[in-house]
């Protein structure tokens, strides 16, 4: 019974994109305070940066699928700029990938395949409220 409580929070909505945060925070953070050290980390901070809003954009997507936000022309059209900004900048920096990969491949491809599945995926039972 000790662990209910942490199997009712895995079975909520948001809990592997709370958890990717946390991850991409610590690994931001961490980069952050190498960057002087190394300048390869400076480059994996403004990677992980895109990562932590590309997080943000999977979880305001999944806010519109569940029908907690209203749909939005914005909103849609961030969600997509992030991503591709998110990509774009993955792509530039793949001479980095194969010193570093957690930053460069494993958390930026993490976002992509989650917000894709995410947007594929039904949510039935759900009342999806819509922007008039």
């Amino acid at each position: 019974m000790a662990f209910s409580g942490l199997k009712n929070w895995l079975k909520s909505d948001f809990a592997f994109s709370t958890i990717a945060l946390w991850i991409c925070w610590l690994t931001f953070v961490g980069s952050l305070s190498q960057a002087s050290k190394n300048p390869s980390k400076g480059v994996a901070s403004l990677t992980l940066f895109f990562v932590l809003v590309g997080v943000y954009a999977y979880r305001s997507q999944k806010r519109r699928k569940l029908g907690i936000k209203p749909d939005g022309k914005v909103r849609y059209i961030m969600e997509k700029i992030i991503l591709l900004a998110l990509i774009y900048i993955s792509i530039m920096n793949m001479d980095l990938m194969y010193s570093d990969p957690v930053p460069f491949l494993f958390l930026p491809a993490w976002v992509v395949i989650a917000y894709i599945v995410g947007w594929i995926k039904k949510y039935p039972g759900k009342q999806i409220i819509t922007s008039q």
